[in-house]
């Protein structure tokens, strides 16, 4: 009511002003009164163009917001666009005195992240290396054969040849080192081993690779 009494009293006091003006021009006066007017009757119309959208009554939910709704849901951390395996990894270590690797064994799948983080916790170095399927004896002769290379410690013991797939580099006492590779597309028995000469007879395991 007040703000009423305001509009009401400024439309008297403007009229009360009006001057006269040149022919041709409108009455500035007039304009502003007109549109005071046209305001206060656009007050008491609803305003129809915000409407508050029900979260029980579908039909008011607006069109961006149901597309919004439609936008697929992102995929689970861990898995890849494909839906391939995420990745996978890995601790290896090294049994003290006994020429051994802590795993024996362990199983990926084809295509699949590996990472392997390996440790040495022996008292004389290793390296891992990973191969392909039935080359163990091949691999491990060509590995013997580096002790006699003078160059052979600086290539980590690590023949260079087709038949190794994958190496860690050739780890002191305490040491430790993260491989990471994608497993094989091919299913199969993939054998790692220590090729510091001599160790490999002992030192081996399987990497499974299954579909």
């Amino acid at each position: 009511m007040t703000r009423m009494l305001i509009v009401l009293s400024s439309i008297v006091s403007l009229g009360l002003y009006q001057t006269t003006v040149l022919p041709g021009y409108d009455n500035p006066f007039k304009a502003a009164l007109s549109g005071i007017s046209a305001g206060l009757e656009n007050q008491s119309k609803p305003l129809a163009c915000y409407t508050v959208a029900s979260a029980d009554d579908p039909s008011q939910v607006s069109p961006a917001t149901k597309k919004q709704a439609a936008k697929p849901v992102a995929k689970a951390a861990g898995t890849t666009a494909k839906g391939t395996a995420a990745a996978i990894t890995i601790n290896m270590n090294v049994v003290p005195e006994m020429m051994q690797f802590t795993k024996t064994a362990f199983t990926v799948k084809a295509g699949q992240k590996v990472i392997i983080d390996f440790e040495n916790g022996d008292n004389m170095q290793h390296n891992m290396v990973i191969i392909k399927p039935g080359t163990s004896e091949k691999v491990g002769t060509a590995a013997d054969e580096l002790a006699r290379d003078p160059k052979g410690a600086l290539k980590h013991y690590v023949p260079q040849m087709p038949e190794v797939l994958h190496a860690s580099k050739l780890l002191d006492p305490e040491a430790s080192f993260t491989l990471e590779f994608t497993a094989p597309a091919q299913p199969g028995d993939y054998p790692y081993l220590c090729t510091f000469p001599g160790h490999w007879r002992m030192m081996k395991g399987i990497m499974k690779v299954v579909k």
